[in-house]
């Protein structure tokens, strides 16, 4: 079936005036054990693209901040029968707090239901330390070449992405040559067709000759014209 995907970036990295202030905002937030509220503008935006695309299943995923936003997103889509729920969302190295634990009611994982959770952070990582997972969590082992936080821990790769494309462009290739070896069997099969066909109808053509001959003559031809 149809499928959307929501995503929502982290913080901005940029220092960009009209970001950095509300991200460091939402930061804090989380940092303190409890939600952004970033969400409620992804909120309305998410809303107006499920009117837009009514039949296409929903599937979330983020980084950070993001993956805290795409989090409490999907709490805010099964909260309402009318809205849109999550068929999955995807989190990387979401943001945590040790005081959510200390917090009356929040000792437990953002509380999704219907939604498949698959949280992924790195060993090490402070910021993604203290999630809880309403679904599955996976930890990897850092890279040594990039900080705990960094997103490109679940990214492939340079040899990984190298091998992968010689392995779809070698299929495409195996691929190509079939289609032009089957095309050149069938070329020579309408060849070696139409090469017979001329032969009989060059055979055809000289015992017409020769039947008129022997006609003339008063002779009678025993060839056997080929059909």
């Amino acid at each position: 079936g149809r499928r959307m995907f929501t995503t929502a970036r982290g913080t901005d990295n940029n220092l960009r005036h009209t970001t950095l202030p509300r991200d460091l905002g939402n930061d804090t937030l989380i940092a303190l054990g409890f939600g952004p509220v970033r969400v409620r503008q992804v909120a309305a935006s998410y809303q107006s693209v499920c009117e837009a695309l009514p039949e296409y299943t929903s599937f979330g995923t983020g980084h950070s901040l993001g993956a805290t936003v795409i989090e409490f997103l999907a709490m805010w889509a099964e909260s309402g029968p009318e809205r849109r729920k999550f068929q999955r969302i995807d989190l990387f190295n979401p943001g945590s707090s040790p005081l959510r634990r200390l917090l009356p009611g929040r000792r437990r994982p953002v509380p999704l239901t219907s939604t498949k959770v698959c949280a992924y952070c790195v060993s090490g990582d402070f910021i993604s330390r203290f999630h809880l997972s309403s679904g599955t969590k996976n930890v990897l082992q850092p890279r040594k070449s990039l900080s705990r936080h960094a997103l490109g821990h679940f990214l492939p790769e340079g040899d990984e992405v190298a091998a992968r494309a010689r392995e779809v462009v070698g299929a495409a290739v195996a691929r190509a040559i079939a289609a032009v070896c089957v095309a050149q069997f069938a070329v020579q099969a309408c060849s070696f067709r139409a090469g017979s066909a001329v032969s009989r109808a060059l055979e055809n053509v000289a015992f017409a000759e020769m039947a008129a001959q022997a006609d003339a003559e008063g002779r009678k031809v025993g060839l056997r014209r080929h059909s």
